[in-house]
Parts: C-alpha cells; structure tokens; sequence
C-alpha cells in the first residue's frame, strides 16, 4: 500500500504519490526522473498493491552568496522585534 510522498516505481521509472482517491479510482503523481515532470493522473486500481522503494538521502542545501546576502537583511529586519 503506498501512502502520500511514497517513491513507487511503475512501469520501470520512478514516481512520488501526491493524491489518492480510492473511491474514484483516482491518485496523482509526479515523475521523478523527468527534467519537465507534472504530476500526471493515474488509475489508483493500478497503483494500489504497489510497494514503495527507498528514496534518495536528502542533500544538504550549501547557501549561494546572494542566499547569504538575503539571509542577512531579512534578519536585520527582524532583530528589533526579537
């Protein structure tokens, strides 16, 4: 049974379930792989006895210079609140 943000693999590429609707036999998902993916809509009947797989570790987000720059004056900001 896939549950909301599984990693399923159907038809040998690799999806994440967004929606399930069982009643209407409906769920949706995204491609993982695909440079240009939208989440498409498929048969949950098709999906249902699916299992999910392990996903990819998280990365860890390296803040840019202007991430920083961004950072820095929204905390300016703030300060006199805090």
């Amino acid at each position: 049974m896939l549950y909301r943000n599984d990693i399923f693999i159907w038809h040998e590429q690799r999806f994440r379930l967004l929606h399930a609707n069982r009643n209407r036999n409906k769920a949706w998902a995204i491609h993982l792989d695909g440079k240009l993916a939208w989440p498409i809509e498929l048969p949950h009947s098709k999906i249902a006895d699916l299992q999910a797989v392990q996903g990819e570790e998280p990365g860890v987000l390296k803040p840019s210079k202007a991430m920083k720059v961004k950072r820095d004056q929204a905390l300016f900001r703030v300060n006199p609140l805090v």
